[in-house]
């Protein structure tokens, strides 16, 4: 495993925000794991790798809207290791600093107004952490040592920016918009630390773990006051926290008889991914319909679980430290509405895309590709789209429909 720092627990720390089984990578869905790969950068898409770094590097992060694959990551470069982000495996953003290494731990979007802004967490050097708002550091934050996760809440036109870490004088907390609003432990151990925070309504969920005398202790907040605690003591592995349906999933890793044993929680109730034959942790979860994903490693190996079942992404000094899943868009994509349905085929397509808009009123067609441009626009009702033309690719069909507007990925073969 690529360590960003000798010590295997601050590594674990860092590592916050989450060949392949049949049973594993379902076929209405499609799994995206964020890590590193023979110490290279690396996303994996059901099961298969693509290497995003030339250089050693990694992806602490990786989040998927609307066909965009975004991690986020570092990269080492000569006399130094730059934040980076890739979108669609290529680099967006590079931020390196003189003299000072630079993490990106956290990556997360907010849509206003139809346009999208990147929000990253991270650190500059060992003492100085930053939130980057499409690669410009944000201001604020004049408290925090590390930031290890960013999560947005868009409210109408605003959006609020929550993050979680440690301060300067190491205590776990949460900041608002650049400003602490929670401080969560109250030793200045070094090894405190706030690694994933998750808003829900008026509710701000975070977890880490504290100092207690002598052992670290697992905990997920809720507000200001524990909410939860995980594991036995000296178990310093609650990393990720995902909720849904109002239930709260934690992964990490609880020391068993002196082995690191990865673990997913729901609603404080432990489940153990390992048998403690071998150190093992859990470092990413996400929630899909009834399925439960956990991302982590194995000593070296790169692991993903599915509900308990493990499948091995990489034995060769890899790790996965983050997990995303999405909907896929195999053969036709349909769209139930009130008074209509829509579908479009084939998909993939080598020339033809017809539209089946069923009792939905199309007002107007546009062609998008990845980076957001418009290739073609059409006003009013076209059933059939000749799209022969275009370079192999992913592109999205929006439509403006007299019950609102409808965008689907389809693959231009």
């Amino acid at each position: 495993m690529t360590k960003v720092i000798s010590n295997l627990r601050n590594a674990i720390a860092i590592a916050i925000c989450l060949a392949a089984s049949a049973t594993l990578f379902a076929q209405n869905v499609d799994v995206y794991v964020g890590g590193s790969d023979n110490g290279k950068a690396t996303v994996w898409k059901n099961g298969t790798p693509t290497v995003l770094s030339t250089n050693s590097g990694g992806v602490y992060s990786v989040v998927v809207d609307k066909g965009d694959v975004y991690a986020a990551g570092y990269e080492n470069i000569p006399g130094s290791t730059a934040a980076k982000l890739w979108r669609n495996g290529v680099a967006l953003y590079t931020i390196p600093e003189s003299g000072s290494s630079v993490y990106a731990y956290s990556v997360a979007l907010a849509v206003v107004d139809g346009s999208a802004n990147v929000y990253m967490a991270g650190t500059i050097g060992s003492t100085k952490g930053v939130i980057w708002k499409d690669g410009i550091a944000m201001g604020g934050y004049t408290d925090a040592k590390i930031l290890y996760c960013v999560f947005t809440v868009v409210n109408g036109t605003t959006t609020e920016v929550y993050a979680a870490g440690k301060t300067t004088d190491n205590k776990a907390a949460v900041w608002k918009n650049g400003n602490r609003i929670y401080t969560l432990t109250s030793e200045s151990d070094n090894n405190n630390a706030a690694w994933s925070v998750v808003v829900v309504g008026n509710d701000v969920y975070t977890a880490g773990y504290e100092a207690v005398g002598s052992n670290y202790i697992s905990r997920v907040w809720r507000n200001n006051n524990v909410h939860y605690t995980l594991g036995g003591t000296n178990s310093p592995g609650n990393i990720s926290l995902y909720i849904s349906n109002g239930d709260i999933y934690a992964a990490g890793n609880e020391n068993i008889s002196g082995k690191y044993v990865a673990k997913v929680w729901k609603n404080g109730s432990g489940t153990n991914l390992r048998d403690g034959t071998e150190d093992s942790w859990a470092l990413s979860v996400f929630v899909s319909g009834s399925d439960v994903y956990a991302a982590g490693l194995v000593t070296s190996k790169a692991s993903l679980w599915k509900n308990g079942e493990e499948t091995i992404l990489s034995n060769n000094n890899g790790d996965a430290l983050s997990v995303f899943v999405v909907e896929n868009g195999t053969g036709v994509e349909e769209l139930t509405m009130e008074n209509g349905e829509l579908r479009i085929y084939p998909n993939p397509t080598r020339g033809e895309l017809i539209i089946e808009n069923g009792e939905l009123r199309i007002t107007r067609i546009e062609i998008v590709d990845l980076s957001g441009k418009v290739i073609y626009q059409f006003n009013g009702v076209k059933n059939q789209i000749n799209v022969s033309a275009l370079s192999s690719g992913i592109y999205f069909l929006q439509l403006e429909t007299d019950k609102g507007c409808v965008t689907k990925k389809f693959i231009k073969e």
